[in-house]
């Protein structure tokens, strides 16, 4: 993503900046999130400040807040100067599927997605907006003194994950997460073909089947869905290997719906638990996803 020549974009970072416990790549969405919503704000232009530093939380602050602890976080503050966020909606923005913009301009999940990543890491998630002016958002989340990294998992799993050259077609109308598994699957080894809603995934696959390996799906895209996208990508190959993926966890009522497909992401996924699960589903493709 890059921002029009409109927007000028200020970043101040710190020389040394302590670390947090987090996945990388859930982190980066969280920025890639706020960062999106605040260009969207300013169609015509205006001021992007991300700035990010040490932040020492004192009882009081941390009562003030509600959700956090005292104790030393890193603060990452997104400020725009865009249209800013109603009043009476200002409650609502984190709610799933809440959204302000234009059908088929996404699902309203990238706010969701963002608290739900930041209070898995101990962290919390403050907004600021008025009307004309702009909004900020203050992110919170703990800074730990040192990072101990489970290197080793990682390593040990390299060669379970790696592809030889099946081609993926990665199917989402969220930008960020379609460009962000381009990377990581091209990066493994993987062919990767991109639809940005179901009836440019299923043009695809009607003209390519015969090249396409395994579909990565969002369940949950305006318009078309992924339930009526994997009815008719079995229509025209019902053999064909599915990954579900949701930004919501599987609800227990969809189970039947999701029970002929081959495995289920809940986003957010780190790189490691997508890789895994693609070459899981294609070295063994008849283990349902259950």
């Amino acid at each position: 993503h890059t921002l029009p020549k409109s927007i000028d974009l200020r970043v101040t970072v710190p020389e040394s900046l302590a670390p947090v416990r987090g996945d990388p790549t859930e982190l980066s969405q969280v920025l890639m999130n706020l960062a999106i919503n605040a260009r969207d704000a300013m169609p015509t232009g205006g001021r992007l400040d991300i700035e990010v530093r040490n932040l020492d939380i004192d009882s009081a602050l941390a009562e003030r807040k509600g959700n956090l602890k005292p104790g030393p976080h890193v603060l990452l503050t997104i400020a725009d100067t865009g249209e800013g966020i109603p009043a009476n909606i200002l409650d609502r923005i984190f709610d799933p599927f809440f959204t302000t913009k234009p059908q088929g301009k996404g699902t309203g999940l990238g706010l969701a997605t963002t608290l739900g990543i930041v209070r898995s890491c101990g962290g919390d998630v403050n907004v600021y907006s008025e009307l004309g002016s702009g909004s900020t958002f203050s992110i919170y989340i703990p800074s730990i003194k040192i990072v101990v990294e489970e290197v080793a998992s990682v390593t040990e799993s390299a060669e379970y994950i790696e592809g030889n050259g099946e081609t993926i077609l990665v199917v989402d109308d969220e930008a960020l997460i379609v460009e962000t598994a381009r990377e990581t699957l091209g990066f493994a080894g993987y062919r990767v073909m991109t639809a940005s809603d179901g009836a440019d995934c299923l043009a695809t696959y009607q003209r390519r089947a015969d090249e396409i390996d395994l579909v990565l799906l969002d369940m949950m895209m305006p318009g078309m869905d992924g339930f009526e996208v994997k009815a008719g990508l079995r229509a025209i190959k019902p053999e064909v290997l599915i990954i579900a993926s949701s930004g919501l966890r599987r609800p227990a009522h969809e189970g039947g719906k999701l029970a002929d497909t081959n495995a289920f992401l809940a986003k957010p996924y780190s790189d490691q638990q997508l890789l895994k699960t693609v070459r899981r589903v294609l070295d063994a493709p008849f283990e349902r996803a259950s």
